[in-house]
């Protein structure tokens, strides 16, 4: 790649941080005066002799950089955990765990969580950090004039009509503890925690009470823009627009006795198209990557260079039916899976590094139901249901079915020729731009419907599934009251009992009712060179921030060769 194709490919996003702690309730040691690692690092520095990490970004920054607000989302999700902590963050297992809350506990029914901060946190102008803060970040959330989140709160909705100037639900009941008071029927035990904004950074008051809060959705917030005042491990360093951008680490940092300090000076996100990425690895200009494909493990395995780094994601590659009246019966949909190689598809859409999956709700661990059977590949099978449904007058065998996608992948194609080896006709509409209004309105038979960050996480599932309501109900036109209530029960308590018998219970009507199906897991591959170490493949969520073993990018150092 010569420079002046470097310039014009790259654009800088940030990274970097640390994490995960402890589990709920239990706030973490300080951590030792060395940080793990630390002694093997070496001196590779760059010109000024900083230890610098060079990542390799996402090309979507088109709208540039801004903290706030989630409608400018670009980079947002992925700054705020180093810049502004949230309270809480999720791990690799996918579940909520402290971050600028030390601890945190949950009434019986989850009406109610009260959080409690660290003491001793700081924003870095010398500023107490409070729950002042905490209150006036997701009542900005909150404002009509800002985002509008419905969070479900007590007293949010008066809040955002105007006819109160705060959210009572939201309480400090002192300078380093805050109450969340959620409305009757919004109460949620999952261990995810969605609402209380594990991606949601907390601001310093101070700061952006300065500027009018249309100015967070206009760009004209310069704090927003270009953070200078922050409680997290980095800052904003040197950037310039859709060319490159620093994270610096922030001295004196106040998190560093519990988490330890960054491990490297300077972490420099290089933003580019995901196909420049590989060769920018590989020539050196870059040292680590997210967005390697595993069609390309092969060809860099034996590479003395480069560690390549490979995970199963929680995403998964799947098919979303329709199931508006009139649409296919059950027998057809059955049929339709049992004609389906699940190892055929898994060996081709992972080359062999995946596994198979069956649904989003995934019948394993505690929430098992006793009596599921999933419906494995067997051909025979699909033509004699096929046939019973022709016979039931269910089903016209000259009837066309239509699998509607934005773009040709292959994988549908070879899909879509087990379909027919079974007997059913199954016609590609490519609609481009025009994918999503299509799926509204009910104009197909069969779409890819894989991709949720759901697999092994029934609750979480629950979570996205349990309402009429939202994108997932209107494109499928599934609902059913005994799954949407046992799934809200399951919800709204923290008895085991009442959860694995409940669950047990959605997961089986989700597996032969819902609207869709799963065939196999997506995977994550990573690249970096070999002198990068503490870097691990992210299985929860494509953000870089969450690529370290356990505190995110704070793993992330120069080793030597045996590092």
């Amino acid at each position: 790649m010569n420079n002046k194709q470097w310039q014009l490919t790259l654009i800088v996003m940030l990274v970097t941080l640390g994490m995960v702690v402890a589990a709920c309730g239990a706030p973490p040691e300080p951590a030792a005066d060395t940080a793990s690692g630390e002694e093997a690092a070496l001196t590779t520095a760059d010109e000024d002799g900083e230890r610098v990490i060079r990542v390799g970004f996402r090309s979507n920054w088109a709208q540039g950089f801004n903290i706030f607000p989630y409608p400018t989302y670009k980079a947002q999700g992925d700054i705020e955990p180093y810049f502004y902590m949230p309270l809480l963050l999720h791990n690799r297992d996918f579940e909520a765990v402290p971050w600028l809350a030390r601890e945190w506990e949950l009434t019986e029914n989850c009406d109610s969580a009260t959080f409690y901060l660290y003491e001793d946190a700081m924003w870095s102008d010398g500023t107490p950090l409070t729950s002042a803060d905490v209150k006036y970040t997701f009542e900005m959330l909150s404002h009509p004039d800002v985002m509008n989140r419905n969070y479900g709160w007590v007293g949010e909705q008066e809040y955002v009509s105007g006819e109160a100037d705060e959210i009572v639900g939201i309480v400090m009941v002192d300078d380093h503890t805050v109450r969340f008071d959620m409305q009757e029927g919004r109460n949620n035990c999952t261990p995810h925690h969605e609402e209380y904004g594990p991606r949601v950074g907390i601001v310093p008051k101070h700061i952006f009470e300065q500027f009018p809060l249309e100015t967070l959705i206009t760009g004209e917030n310069p704090e927003s823009m270009n953070p200078t005042v922050v409680s997290g491990p980095f800052r904003l360093g040197d950037m310039e627009r859709d060319v490159f951008f620093e994270a610096v680490a922030v001295d004196d940092w106040w998190g560093a006795k519990y988490f330890g300090e960054p491990k490297v000076d300077k972490i420099i996100a290089i933003t580019m198209e995901h196909e420049a990425q590989l060769p920018a690895l590989v020539a050196g200009d870059l040292d680590v990557t997210q967005y390697l494909q595993v069609s390309d493990i092969e060809g860099l395995e034996g590479n003395p260079d480069l560690k390549i780094l490979v995970d199963e994601s929680l995403g998964m590659l799947g098919i979303q039916f329709n199931r508006r009246p009139g649409s296919l019966p059950d027998k057809i949909r059955y049929a339709m899976e049992y004609a389906t190689d699940r190892d055929a598809i898994v060996a081709a859409h992972t080359l062999g590094h995946g596994s198979k999956t069956y649904s989003w709700m995934a019948n394993e661990g505690a929430y098992r139901a006793e009596d599921m059977v999933w419906r494995e590949y067997d051909p025979e099978m699909a033509k004699q249901l096929i046939q019973e449904a022709i016979d039931a007058g269910e089903w016209d065998p000259d009837r066309t079915i239509i699998f509607l996608d934005d773009a040709e992948k292959p994988i549908w194609n070879l899909w879509i020729d087990m379909m027919r080896e079974v007997g059913l006709d199954v016609e590609m509409q490519i609609v481009g731009l025009a994918f999503p209004d299509k799926l509204l309105a009910g104009e197909y038979d069969v779409s890819e419907g894989g991709g949720g960050t759901v697999r092994g996480y029934s609750l979480r599932a629950c979570y996205y599934f349990h309402r009429p309501l939202g994108r997932n109900y209107e494109n499928t036109g599934w609902y059913d009251d005994e799954f949407g209530t046992l799934c809200k029960e399951a919800r709204a308590t923290l008895d085991d009992e009442v959860r694995t018998r409940n669950l047990a219970r959605a997961t089986k009507i989700w597996y032969d009712y819902g609207p869709w199906i799963t065939f196999s897991t997506n995977m994550r591959v990573w690249g970096t060179r070999s002198h990068i170490c503490g870097v691990v493949p992210n299985t929860t969520t494509g953000l870089v921030h969450r690529g370290g073993a356990d505190y995110g990018l704070l793993d992330w150092y120069i080793c030597d060769d045996e590092g």
